[in-house]
């Protein structure tokens, strides 16, 4: 699969939908691309390899959906593995994000008219493989907030390291503690076969999951 810039992308409208099973080099801005009202699908088994650590691509980028399961991908070789825009109650485990240039950007989230919408809850990021990335491991800007006590749970993850600095892999716009990080892994989590009953989208060029 070779993905393109958003406006070149098959768009699917979805919601509840697993997919699952491909191998998406893209060479645009996004490789998976979640909009917003796009709620209750899972991304499971990808391979995700981007263009470059320069410029503004991401490996999935989630605009303010709510309620997806992002499990067991690879993502590499973008400037964000995944970036979230104004998402909540999004959980990412088992995934592999490795060799970009961040490997989680958060941007108000959950915040905004994500706290007005939906009955907000913080993203989860647990029991993920987050290393070798340039940068930094989890990135926020600074309209993430532990205002209304919101948090981004990013505990059990494995950092490349059984001593990780996390100085120097988590960057806080606000040095608020926003990301809680402890406890975390020591060891690489392995990554695990994970089955679903749900269809599976296989073999678009990029994949845009799309409001109406």
């Amino acid at each position: 699969i070779i993905g393109y810039y958003i406006n070149q992308t098959t768009t699917y409208i979805v919601n509840n939908t697993t997919i699952g099973g491909n191998d998406i080099n893209h060479y645009g801005v996004v490789g998976i691309y979640v909009d917003m009202d796009c709620n209750g699908n899972t991304i499971r088994e990808n391979l995700i390899q981007g263009p470059g650590t320069t410029g503004d691509s991401s490996g999935i980028y989630f605009w303010k959906p709510s309620g997806n399961a992002v499990i067991g991908n690879t993502i590499t070789n973008n400037v964000y593995g995944i970036q979230l825009m104004s998402s909540a109650n999004n959980t990412f485990n088992g995934n592999k994000v490795t060799g970009n240039a961040n490997g989680f950007y958060v941007r108000s989230s959950p915040y905004a008219d994500v706290r007005e919408n939906y009955p907000a809850s913080p993203n989860a990021v647990n029991n993920n493989n987050v290393y070798g990335n340039t940068s930094y491991a989890i990135l926020t800007n600074n309209t993430v907030s532990t205002l209304y006590g919101h948090t981004l749970d990013a505990t059990g993850n494995w950092w490349g390291s059984d001593q990780p600095e996390f100085a120097l892999l988590i960057s806080e716009a606000n040095n608020d503690g926003v990301v809680v990080y402890n406890p975390y892994s020591t060891t690489y989590i392995y990554e695990v076969e994970f089955v679903s009953d749900a269809s599976i989208v296989e073999n678009p060029d990029s994949i845009w999951v799309a409001a109406g």
